[in-house]
């Protein structure tokens, strides 16, 4: 049986030879200066708790105020997918990726998401393993 080689795919296998040579590459405490502003605290927290679109309007807020806020674009890609926006989660996981490129949580959601795409999914949430925090 032959194994298609796809972007998905690729995505993957870097993620994996990422988290295993870098030891999971553990993120750097934050700094005074990287503290998370209020509106990213405020929509991590609503994310949490399971209210999505009011997380997502204080995430867009936070990364408007902060554009350089992996984590904001992080969580802001998760609400995305909770509210079913899987090309704004894309756009948003593939963004955070360019801010943080050693992001295990984004690379790992990002490969899920390609995942899923290709093979069709049409469900975006609730499975196995999914959502991991960026901390993780």
């Amino acid at each position: 049986m032959m194994i298609r080689e796809t972007p998905a795919r690729w995505l993957l296998v870097t993620l994996f030879l990422c988290l295993s040579t870098a030891g999971g590459a553990p993120q750097p405490a934050a700094t005074p200066a990287q503290s998370p502003s209020g509106d990213l605290q405020k929509g991590i927290a609503l994310f949490q708790q399971g209210k999505y679109s009011e997380a997502h309007q204080e995430l867009l807020a936070a990364t408007e105020r902060n554009p350089s806020s992996a984590e904001g674009f992080f969580y802001l890609a998760m609400a995305d997918l909770r509210l079913h926006h899987p090309a704004a989660a894309e756009k948003n996981l593939r963004h955070a990726l360019t801010l943080d490129p050693r992001s295990g949580s984004v690379l790992y959601n990002l490969g899920v998401l390609l995942l899923e795409e290709e093979q069709g999914s049409s469900s975006l949430s609730g499975k196995g393993g999914r959502n991991r925090s960026p901390n993780s």
